[in-house]
């Protein structure tokens, strides 16, 4: 697919890595729904879940930028990243498919009631070998100002996914049962990876040599680590603003309209940040965000439905600029490595949260508010901290 300069992004792939992302939240959603209820099943207590997921982001710490390193590479020995985003997809749907069956076998007996959270993590580990190589393929889709746009769309189809989390709509994922959820996110990862091969541009993105060459730089460390730092502190921000919309299970009007908000303004957001470039683009929206959060602590619910609506335009901002940002930040030829490193941060916040909430339990809202500004603050200096590569990408 030849693309002219003007054109910036090759939509037809960009729809088929949106298909992509759309099939891993469905996974994570029916993990969600489904998880607590298999072990105690299994005789394991509900909070085993907690654990596990801390226990599962922890290992993607360090799995997430190894693949995408290790894609990289592959990419630079035989000129493509697919044959490794093809095994992870396909490992990730046997996985996930097996779940009910050993949850099946878990149950007939207490010795083999492990064979569950030993599934489970076998899934998620499949999963971290191609999610960052997978995402980091949308830098061979689009010119570095049209990133956001292009990333807009993978957004949108990971919110219209995770629609499936409201109550309004989980009860068509519950009512399929075990067998029927987990078939049908195996199905939707094998066939969206078939989507994603028949949707590729005939010619890749080259990189600008003299981009590659400061790799060795001294810098190259510290831009690294800012990576996961910004990665760290958006993730602990996310968590600690979702509870503060939703402070408990019946409060599900605000969420609601967070979502609402979020689905329609999520392309706008990635068109303007297109334009106005993502760096700033962000960096002016976790500026705005503590000011909404304190609104969500006003007892009145005019202020608080402003709030909302403000904040879900601002983190859709987030939303569409966090992987382009990351590619940014990393030579062309580096792209699962700047993907992963993003997204080690993020596991690493899920990984402390999930911990704290087995240990701990829910926090107070007031905590949850203050957390979560302290965060975004400290991502949002972190980006201050960055400069981007300023690649040149284009279609030939």
């Amino acid at each position: 697919m030849a693309l002219s300069r003007s054109s910036l992004i090759a939509w037809k792939s960009v729809f088929g890595l949106a298909a992509v992302q759309g099939a891993i939240t469905l996974t994570w959603v029916i993990y969600n729904l489904y998880v607590p209820n298999l072990l105690e099943q299994v005789g394991l207590p509900k909070v085993a879940g907690l654990y596990l997921l801390a226990f599962e982001n922890f290992l993607a710490i360090g799995l997430e930028p190894l693949m995408g390193s290790l894609s990289d590479r592959q990419r630079t020995w035989l000129g493509i990243r697919f044959p490794f985003v093809f095994l992870g997809m396909i490992a990730s749907a046997v996985c996930f498919i097996a779940i009910p069956a050993w949850a099946f076998l878990g149950s007939a007996t207490t010795v083999l009631q492990w064979l569950v959270p030993i599934g489970l993590l076998a899934w998620a580990i499949a999963m971290a070998i191609f999610r960052s190589p997978v995402l980091g393929l949308l830098g061979q889709y689009a010119m570095t100002s049209g990133l956001p746009q292009a990333a807009s769309i993978l957004t949108l189809a990971g919110l219209t996914t995770g629609l499936f989390t409201l109550p309004a709509y989980r009860k068509i994922l519950l009512d399929l049962g075990n067998l029927g959820a987990f078939g049908l996110g195996s199905f939707s990862l094998l066939l969206t990876a078939f989507v994603l091969n028949q949707c590729q541009p005939a010619t890749q993105v080259n990189s600008h040599p003299s981009i590659e060459a400061v790799t060795a730089r001294s810098n190259s460390f510290k831009r690294l680590g800012l990576l996961v730092a910004v990665g760290l502190g958006l993730g602990l921000g996310t968590v600690g603003m979702r509870r503060v919309i939703q402070p408990s299970p019946d409060s599900v009007l605000l969420l609601n309209l967070f979502t609402l908000t979020q689905l329609i303004s999520v392309l706008p957001t990635g068109y303007l940040a297109s334009r106005w470039g993502n760096r700033r683009s962000m960096v002016l929206a976790l500026a705005t965000i503590p000011l909404w959060i304190a609104g969500l602590l006003i007892p009145y619910l005019g202020v608080q439905v402003l709030a909302v609506i403000a904040l879900g335009c601002v983190f859709g901002v987030l939303l569409n600029g966090a992987i382009p940002f990351a590619l940014a930040q990393v030579p062309a030829a580096k792209a699962g490595l700047g993907v992963g490193l993003y997204f080690a941060g993020r596991s690493a916040a899920d990984s402390l949260f999930n911990f704290l909430l087995a240990q701990v339990g829910t926090f107070p809202t007031e905590i949850n508010a203050i957390g979560s500004i302290l965060a975004f603050a400290g991502a949002g200096f972190c980006i201050l901290l960055t400069r981007d590569r300023g690649q040149n990408k284009s279609f030939n």
